[in-house]
């Protein structure tokens, strides 16, 4: 039966088992249907085939009719003419099928299969009428992806995120601000019950999880009531604002205000809202709520920071630099483009490259200790400037490491060197640069310097001191030695006598034997040198001076020294064992000093054996973990366990006539050479002093 369609068209709809569609169908008719309609033949091949099916699947009439059904619209699967028979013989009912145009097209269908019968009643054609429902189902799979794609969007933003429902609370702010001549924030201010009233009008239709952990700790569901209880007193003239904003048309809003959580907990937040165009008119808003709380925090942290870091910086007692350093970045990464490894090595054959990192270097800003340690009038003759200014010329050695350590990107650098005021002067400091990883990102430096002026001069003096007190040690220890020392003299020049009176007797012979003349006097002249040597020593020891270091071997140390003790060890009735070990490696260091330091143990031994019956003395020279070790060991009184601590402290002294430099002074020479001494008492009596040092390096 036909009908009459929107726009004047005919729609003819099929009923396969009423009288009409038991007679032919004419193709003018078929043609003015808006379904598509395909009549098939028994064996399976297209009968009819009108104007929306070739609307539909972009074959013509010519191209379908004759061929196969399922070769024209085989679709995906493939159907038989067996199962559209079999779907037929059911009974009208209308299915979803998605067909393939000639286009190669994939389109969704909404068919309906009828079997026609002939007079006898067996079946000759099935009709398929079917309606293109393509479109509308992209359409409907594109709003259902919108609404996934949203509610993916609302749970995933960052924030609590609501979604508001304002159509109520625009009506009533509308209706009064109509009657009313006045600016619709001052008059709603001036009315806080009908704020209140906007308020209880506004709902909450959702919100997101980020939503419900911020206000709550309650359910979902509990948040979707109006926003009043959101709101505390303290904030109406920001809702107030809100309001205004979205009734003058603005397409966003934000402000700092303070919320309530469902509990009622007030907080500092970020309040925005967003107007998308046709959604205010519908009452429709989208808001989204951080807590600013931590930010807040933040923010008076910061300022605090750098109050204290301004307070910290200006006010320090030390010279602070703030450095700009950017500029080097470009000279490091044009080295290491070179494939330059070892800075200090390249900046050795290649010293322009420090003047160059120096001019890169900008002051950026220094405290009033830093005008005074340098002798500025103000700032600006320090901030801007290179710092190229501040060094002496012959002593780079600290900023070559600080730049070296900057090229490493080592965190610190601390030196004791020189450096210039702006007048000329050299000043002694203690250098710090300091360069965290964000600092030096940033391409920023840190400096800290420290007047060592004064330290500098004290530790000269003390030095100085220290070598007079090692001089009057050496003489202390050689008025004990007179008795030794005129032996040792004293017997090259009595042997130098006795060949002297021989060699007279043999010439008054009237043929003197020359060969014993020769003999006698090679003797005297070898008895010349040893007292010669022994005179040298005494006056090397007496002298304030000392000599320069070089490499020596310990064992020999040590037999120089007891040489020089042998007559002292003889009238104490003492015979010093030695086991020097042979083969040890040699020291760098004072050949003076250290047999001062061996001289001054063994001493130390002789006296604590006094009136001992059987003193024995060890003298052992040995190698213990890479150093080189001598002990002096003793069997006399020991050390008393309370002295321990303060043996080698200046000025201590358990003799009666004793001065208390002695060990002080072997403590600074053997610290001077890199070393360490101890002492400790021995199991059985007695006690040990024990003198590391370090081997000299390799040649």
């Amino acid at each position: 039966m036909s009908a009459l369609g929107e726009h004047g068209q005919v729609s003819v709809k099929l009923d396969p088992r009423s009288a009409a569609t038991k007679f032919a169908l004419d193709a003018d008719l078929l043609d003015l249907m808006q379904e598509c309609l395909i009549v098939i033949g028994i064996d399976g091949r297209i009968r009819k085939w009108n104007k929306a099916s070739e609307r539909i699947y972009g074959w013509s009439r010519a191209q379908a009719e004759g061929r196969n059904f399922c070769e024209v619209l085989g679709g995906d699967p493939r159907p038989t003419f067996e199962e559209l028979r079999r779907l037929a013989t059911k009974g009208p009912s209308w299915r979803e099928v998605r067909r393939r145009t000639a286009f190669g097209e994939d389109v969704i269908v909404s068919t309906q299969l009828s079997l026609r019968h002939d007079v006898s009643g067996d079946p000759i054609e099935i009709v398929e009428t079917g309606i293109d429902l393509t479109a509308q189902r992209r359409a409907e799979d594109a709003a259902d992806l919108g609404r996934r794609h949203y509610r993916n969007v609302f749970q995933a933003i960052p924030a609590s995120v609501w979604d508001i429902d304002f159509s109520q609370a625009r009506s009533l702010a509308l209706g009064w601000l109509d009657s009313v001549n006045a600016d619709a924030r001052q008059w709603l201010l001036e009315r806080p019950e009908r704020v209140r009233q906007l308020m209880r009008a506004t709902y909450v239709r959702d919100v997101n999880e980020r939503a419900v952990d911020l206000f709550g700790p309650c359910a979902r569901e509990q948040l979707l009531v109006d926003i009043q209880r959101y709101w505390p007193d303290c904030s109406t003239a920001d809702f107030v604002d809100w309001v205004a904003s979205s009734i003058a048309g603005e397409l966003y809003f934000a402000r700092e205000t303070r919320l309530r959580t469902f509990s009622g907990r007030e907080f500092d937040a970020l309040f925005t809202a967003s107007y998308a165009p046709g959604t205010v008119d519908q009452g429709q808003l989208v808001i989204t709520v951080v807590d600013y709380s931590d930010v807040r925090r933040s923010q008076a942290a910061a300022r605090e920071s750098e109050a204290f870091y301004a307070d910290l910086f200006h006010g320090s007692a030390f010279s602070a630099w703030h450095l700009d350093a950017t500029k080097t970045h470009a000279i490091y990464a044009g080295l290491r483009d070179q494939g330059i490894s070892d800075f200090d090595g390249y900046a050795e054959q290649h010293p322009e490259i420090i003047t160059q990192l120096m001019e890169a270097i900008r002051v950026v800003d220094v405290n009033d200790t830093t005008l005074r340690l340098f002798e500025a009038a103000n700032r600006d003759e320090i901030v801007g400037k290179t710092i190229t200014p501040f060094w002496l010329p012959e002593n780079l050695k600290a900023i070559t490491s600080s730049l070296s350590a900057s090229y490493s990107r080592e965190p610190s650098v601390r030196k004791l060197t020189q450096m210039r005021t702006l007048s000329g002067g050299a000043i002694d400091v203690l250098y710090t640069r300091s360069a965290s990883s964000t600092l030096r990102s940033a391409g920023q430096l840190l400096l800290t310097i420290v007047d060592m002026t004064d330290k500098v001069q004290a530790q000269n003096a003390l030095a100085e001191m220290q070598t007079t007190f090692a001089h009057a040690a050496r003489v202390s220890s050689l008025g004990e030695l007179t008795a030794s020392i005129a032996h040792e003299v004293n017997q090259p020049l009595a042997a130098i006598t006795a060949n002297g009176e021989a060699v007279l007797l043999r010439l008054e012979h009237p043929r003197p034997d020359l060969d014993k003349l020769r003999a006698l006097t090679e003797e005297m002249i070898s008895d010349a040198r040893r007292a010669s040597d022994v005179v040298a020593h005494v006056r090397s020891m007496a002298s304030p001076q000392v000599g320069s270091y070089r490499r020596l071997p310990v064992s020999l140390l040590v037999e120089d020294a007891l040489t020089l003790l042998g007559t002292q060890l003889a009238k104490c009735g003492i015979v010093a064992t030695r086991d020097l070990k042979a083969g040890l490696p040699e020291v760098m260091g004072d050949a003076i000093q250290l047999q001062q330091v061996v001289v001054n143990l063994v001493l130390n031994a002789l006296h604590a054996m006094a009136g001992s019956r059987s003193p024995r003395l060890l003298i052992r020279t040995t190698a213990v973990d890479d150093d080189l070790v001598i002990t002096v060991d003793d069997n006399g009184s020991g050390i008393a366990p309370e002295n321990l601590e303060r043996l080698f402290t200046s000025f201590f002294t358990t003799k009666r006539e004793g001065m208390g430099i002695g060990l002080a002074i072997c403590r600074t020479i053997v610290e001077a050479h890199g070393g360490a001494i101890a002492a400790h008492n021995l199991e059985g009596g007695g006690a040990r002093f024990m003198v590391r040092l370090p081997p000299a390096p390799t040649a």
